[in-house]
């Protein structure tokens, strides 16, 4: 049902999966409050502060109860959290866009050096998916 969607790998024995949504809380709060589902950030599960939290983008589903409540459950996740996982995809999209971009301009340019271009990748590339989810 999940396939390979949110990083989902079936787990080799235990009735949890943890799916990357890219803000575990996020998720949680919006499954809470549009799907009637109780999931676990796995923030709360995990070591760390804010981005340095390895939990952080993921949520725990425990498949606990029978095989109609819980298709039924990740059926309402899909559907809450699909919408999110569009965003992500376009909000990378556009990032690998914009850095194509720049680097077109620098070498036409050829008025930045290499070290600042890559500098500004970098800042680029670790303020990707703040506020997105």
């Amino acid at each position: 049902m999940l396939g390979n969607r949110f990083g989902y790998r079936r787990p080799a024995g235990t009735f949890f999966v943890w799916l990357d949504v890219g803000n575990g809380e996020d998720a949680a709060r919006r499954l809470w409050s549009e799907a009637a589902l109780r999931v676990m950030p796995g923030a709360y599960l995990s070591f760390g502060d804010n981005a340095d939290n390895p939990g952080a983008p993921y949520i725990r589903v425990a498949l606990v109860d029978d095989l109609a409540t819980t298709t039924d459950a990740l059926t309402r996740i899909l559907e809450v959290l699909a919408d999110a996982e569009l965003r992500l995809r376009d909000a990378a999209s556009k990032k690998i866009l914009l850095e194509v971009t720049l680097l077109r301009a620098i070498e036409a340019r050829n008025a930045v050096s290499i070290d600042a271009v890559l500098k500004q990748l970098n800042g680029l590339r670790s303020s990707s998916g703040a506020g997105i989810l």
